[in-house]
């Protein structure tokens, strides 16, 4: 399924964040994903300090579990970040790992929010999916 993705006049270069501002797309199903940690399936955390690897390794999850609903990297139109203890540091390392994920082309809406803590006290990241297949 094409899905449209928009950088509008006006609003922040959003690309360079690893982010659309907007994605239209039309019919189809959705699929819904859980945020995703870096976990492997035996429950160890993947990456613990190392907040690059988290999120790479959250991303691969995310694409796991798309997998299982029959979705792919190109179908997601939307993710939800949150990142404990957030600070600007943090920012080019998420956007280099979300264009480096989805391409230039392919990258999703995206809200980032910055908490104080997840269900785990390693998880540094955690990402929701939403995405729209035909």
């Amino acid at each position: 399924m094409a899905h449209e993705r928009f950088e509008p006049e006006g609003l922040n270069p959003s690309k360079a964040f690893g982010y659309s501002q907007a994605v239209r797309t039309s019919g189809g199903s959705h699929v819904f994903c859980a945020g995703q940690v870096s976990w492997d399936a035996e429950q160890n955390v993947i990456g613990v300090g190392d907040f690059r690897t988290q999120m790479a390794t959250s991303l691969l999850n995310v694409e796991k579990a798309l997998a299982a609903a029959g979705a792919g990297r190109g179908d997601v139109t939307s993710l939800r970040i949150f990142v404990v203890d957030y600070d600007l540091e943090k920012l080019p390392v998420i956007g280099e790992e979300l264009t480096k994920f989805f391409g230039e082309d392919n990258l999703p809406a995206n809200t980032l929010v910055g908490i104080d803590k997840l269900a785990l006290p390693d998880f540094m990241v955690e990402i929701e999916a939403f995405a729209v297949i035909e």
